[in-house]
This record gives structure tokens, sequence and C-alpha cells, in this order.
């Protein structure tokens, strides 16, 4: 059941909506939220990726503090993993 699902972290915007949903939890980092992407910029789909990619790692600096908050207070973490889609020319 979905209320059962707790210490969730999403961006700001979808905690509200989440907890309507039953779950429970709080926003990731601010930090982390506020590096955005700018891959739209890039001219091509290899110059994207270039900048989704250091992107990830700025965002990885704070996302590896929350991931030892998270494994401190808790017994079961689940990561979800994004798949980046790429485009060829």
């Amino acid at each position: 059941m979905l209320s059962r699902l707790t210490a969730h972290k999403r961006i700001s915007t979808g905690v509200e909506i989440g907890q309507r949903l039953g779950f429970t939890g709080d926003a990731i980092d601010p930090r982390i939220e506020a590096i955005q992407h700018d891959d739209w910029k890039a001219a091509s789909p290899r110059a994207a990726l270039t900048l989704s990619v250091a992107v990830f790692g700025r965002r990885a600096v704070h996302e590896v503090a929350m991931l030892r908050t998270a494994t401190s207070t808790t017994t079961t973490v689940r990561l979800p993993i994004r798949c980046q889609q790429a485009t060829s020319t």
C-alpha cells in the first residue's frame, strides 16, 4: 500500500503532491535542486550529454551527504535510477 512508503525525498514542488498521495518525506537538499540542467543550451546531443554529466557531478557532492544521513536513520534506502535518453544525428 502506498501509505507504507516513507522517507521519500523529492523536489520541493512535489512534496505536497506526495503527501496527498499518502507518502511521507520532505524535499531534497535545496542546493541540489538549485543546480538546474542546462543541456537544452547545447548545440548537439554529445554536448548536451556533457552538460548533463557535469550537472550530475555538481549535485553528487550534496547527494552523498544526503545519502549518508538517510542510511544512518533507516534500514532500507531505495535509490531511483534516472534514464537519460540520447538522440543521434
